[in-house]
C-alpha cells in the first residue's frame, strides 16, 4: 500500500552555504571599514592621533575633543564605538599592541596615561588622571584640577563599567573586576574588586600552585 505524503515531507532547499556567505560577506565588509576608518584617521600625523599602528581596526569613529592632542596607538589593536578621548596640551596618551577597547570608554589625560600591550578594556570604563579640586567654599568649576599619571601594565583585563582614577598603577597582568573603582595602586597578577577596588585573590600564587 502506497503512503501518501504531505507536504512538510518534501526536501527543502537547503540555505545553509548562502546564510554562511552572506556571514563572511557581512564580516569581511565591517573589518574592512574598521580598517579603513584606521587608515583615515592615521592620514595626517599629529591631527587626529600621532600615530596607528599596522593592523589596527576602528569599529566606529571616535570622539575627539580636541584635535592636535598627542595620543598614539600600537599595532593590531581593536577600537569600538563611541571611545572619547581627551587630551590638554601637556597630556599624552600611549596605547601598545594588541589592546582591545570596546564600546563608549572615556579616557581623558591632562598629565599621561599608559596602556600596556595586550591589555583588553571593556565597555562604558572611564580612565582619567585628573579630578577638580575641591578645597575651600568656592565651586570646584572655579578651582581648576589636581593630576597624576596613570599607568596600566600590559595584559589587564578590565571589567565592564570600572574608573581608573588619577595616580593608578595596575600590575601586569592584573584583573579589575566589572564596576570597580581603582583609586590606588593594584599589584600585578591579582583579581581586584569593588568600590574602592581591593585585591581578593592572588592569580599568580594560584598559579603556580597550580603548576606543581
Amino acid at each position: 500500500m502506497e503512503v501518501e505524503r504531505s507536504p512538510t515531507d518534501e526536501p527543502r532547499p537547503t540555505t545553509r552555504g548562502l546564510r554562511w556567505l552572506v556571514r563572511r560577506l557581512s564580516i569581511g565588509a565591517r573589518h574592512g571599514m574598521a580598517l579603513l576608518r584606521a587608515r583615515i584617521l592615521g592620514l595626517i600625523p599629529g591631527l587626529f592621533f600621532n600615530r596607528v599602528g599596522r593592523g589596527t581596526r576602528f569599529w566606529g569613529w571616535p570622539r575627539l575633543q580636541y584635535l592636535g592632542g598627542h595620543i598614539t596607538i600600537g599595532d593590531r589593536c581593536a577600537l569600538g564605538k563611541n571611545i572619547f578621548f581627551l587630551v590638554g596640551p601637556e597630556g599624552r596618551i600611549e596605547i601598545g599592541d594588541n589592546v582591545s577597547m570596546n564600546d563608549y570608554c572615556y579616557v581623558t589625560a591632562l598629565q599621561g596615561i599608559s596602556i600596556g600591550e595586550g591589555t583588553a578594556i571593556g565597555e562604558f570604563v572611564s580612565i582619567r588622571d585628573y579630578d577638580h579640586r575641591f578645597d575651600g567654599i568656592r565651586s570646584p568649576k572655579e578651582q581648576g584640577f589636581i593630576y597624576a599619571p596613570i599607568k596600566i601594565g600590559r595584559n589587564v583585563w578590565i571589567g565592564r563599567g570600572a574608573i581608573i582614577t588619577r595616580g593608578v598603577t595596575i600590575g601586569d597582568g592584573a584583573v579589575i573586576g566589572a564596576n570597580s573603582a581603582v583609586t590606588r595602586d593594584i599589584p600585578p597578577r591579582c583579581l581586584a574588586v569593588g568600590t574602592p577596588a581591593r585585591m581578593i585573590r592572588d592569580l599568580g600564587k594560584e598559579e603556580t600552585e597550580s603548576s606543581h
